[in-house]
């Protein structure tokens, strides 16, 4: 298993004022399926709570943003997209700590270092259950099956509308995050 750098910690207290957002970080390429963020993300700003939920989205073009583009413009939500392609961990802290939730809609993957940053910051997760996804979340993230956007937009709004919920999910992420560490993956 990998690990967090040190500087993911959580934020030593909430922000508020901006429009909430979820992030997903990863690049872009089909196998991470950020269409379906997309147009879950879509389906939440038409839920009550969710109607100003933007999506920011950091990742490398791997010649997949050109269509996210048309998935968003088709869905409606272009005007509530960020992306960034390179971004310092001092920057990405701050968008894993601002955000409502991570939602991570990878199809497979090697480990899912994102699922563990995110906990690391105290940042709420929603994933597909694909790969070692469960394995490396445990029961500390809000876990769908692959391609259920209607299951992904419920658990991602609860998470967005019921701070209850998503205090206890990042509570049990911070302490799955500390099974992770460097000095593990080395040994």
């Amino acid at each position: 298993p990998l690990a967090a750098t040190d500087c993911f910690t959580p934020a030593t207290m909430e922000s508020s004022g901006a429009e909430p957002y979820v992030l997903h970080v990863g690049d872009l390429h089909p196998r991470r399926d950020v269409s379906m963020a997309l147009n879950v993300v879509a389906r939440v700003r038409q839920l009550p709570g969710g109607e100003n939920l933007r999506l920011v989205i950091v990742g490398v073009d791997r010649g997949h943003r050109a269509l996210l583009e048309r998935v968003a413009a088709s869905a409606g939500v272009s005007h509530a997209v960020e992306y960034y392609e390179n971004v310092s961990d001092d920057r990405l802290l701050g968008l894993y700590r601002g955000a409502k939730a991570l939602v991570y809609t990878s199809r497979y993957e090697g480990f899912g270092l994102p699922l563990v940053e995110a906990m690391a910051c105290g940042t709420a997760v929603v994933a597909t259950d694909a790969g070692p996804t469960a394995e490396v979340v445990a029961d500390a993230a809000e876990l769908v099956e692959p391609r259920d956007e209607s299951g992904l937009a419920d658990a991602l709004h609860r998470l967005v509308v019921d701070q209850v919920h998503r205090e206890h999910c990042a509570r049990a992420g911070l302490s799955r995050a500390a099974n992770f560490s460097w000095k593990r993956a080395a040994q």
